[in-house]
């Protein structure tokens, strides 16, 4: 289509209608890959037997059977991501690195990560940073020996069902800059390695009789050198226990201090001690 115009000449205006018919083609484009992106899925079961990563580009990650992450292998979690658990298992034999940013945080929904049971010869790691872990459970207990060791900061844990349960960890452990909220608290057993508990929040508002236990940090053994170390920690729960060691396990200790009580009364810090 062309014409002429006193202002415009006949070339000038079928550059205009190239240039303007340019654009829509360009919003087209931008249009589906909008919609590539915001309807992108990736389901996942099985074993992860060689390194592999789980990008931005295949989110949401849907589990839909246990994922398990054989010894050796990493299994690399971008930030950003999203993984929709469905309550199965992301079982780590191997390696886990969740390492999301501040402002690209990765989310875990009903996701149940937890450690494989391991021989002392093959020690898993699990290490996760700047999450949104809700629902699911985190490190639970298995019913078998397990050697490795969590690292968990910056996070956001909200309504996990049960406890973080760090059986013997085979080397440090870090938990550091965290919101715990309507969650299990942790439960912790060291003979070579310590256990650090800092600066984290711990908010707990439903009721002991749910699944959720009634302490936020719980030890029933420790041997050797080793320590459950607690600094700079916020209790938010004046009426429930925050410190708890373990009835009838005479090693029980935890060394507390510098910790935020959300009271001065002497008689309630004592009563969140047991």
């Amino acid at each position: 289509m062309e014409w002429s115009s006193p202002l415009f000449g006949t070339t000038i205006i079928k550059f205009l209608l190239r240039v303007n018919q340019t654009e829509v083609n360009m919003k087209k484009t931008l249009i589906l890959l909008v919609s590539t992106l915001v309807f992108a899925q990736t389901n996942k079961s099985g074993i992860v037997s060689s390194n592999e990563t789980w990008s931005l580009q295949g989110s949401p990650y849907t589990l839909t059977g246990t994922v398990q992450v054989a010894y050796g292998s990493t299994l690399t979690i971008d930030p950003g991501v999203e993984i929709i658990g469905n309550n199965e298992k992301l079982q780590i034999f191997g390696n886990l690195s969740a390492i999301g940013r501040e402002d690209a945080m990765i989310k875990f929904k009903n996701t149940s990560i937890s450690p494989g049971g391991s021989p002392n010869t093959e020690n898993h790691s699990i290490n996760i940073d700047f999450a949104k872990i809700s629902g699911g459970k985190l490190y639970p207990a298995t019913g078998n020996a397990v050697y490795g060791n969590l690292t968990l900061k910056n996070s956001l844990i909200k309504n996990l069902k049960g406890y973080l349960y760090l059986w013997y960890p085979t080397s440090e452990c870090v938990i550091e800059k965290n919101v715990f909220y309507n969650s299990g608290g942790i439960e912790t057993m060291t003979r070579n390695a310590n256990i650090r508990i800092d600066n984290n929040f711990f908010r707990n508002d439903v009721s002991e009789s749910s699944s959720v236990k009634g302490y936020a940090v719980q030890n029933a053994a420790t041997y050797e050198s080793s320590s459950t170390i607690l600094r700079k920690n916020t209790f938010f729960n004046t009426d429930k226990v925050a410190i708890n060691l373990r009835v009838g396990y005479t090693s029980a200790k935890i060394d507390a201090k510098e910790n935020f009580w959300n009271t001065t009364t002497e008689s309630v810090i004592n009563s969140m001690i047991h």
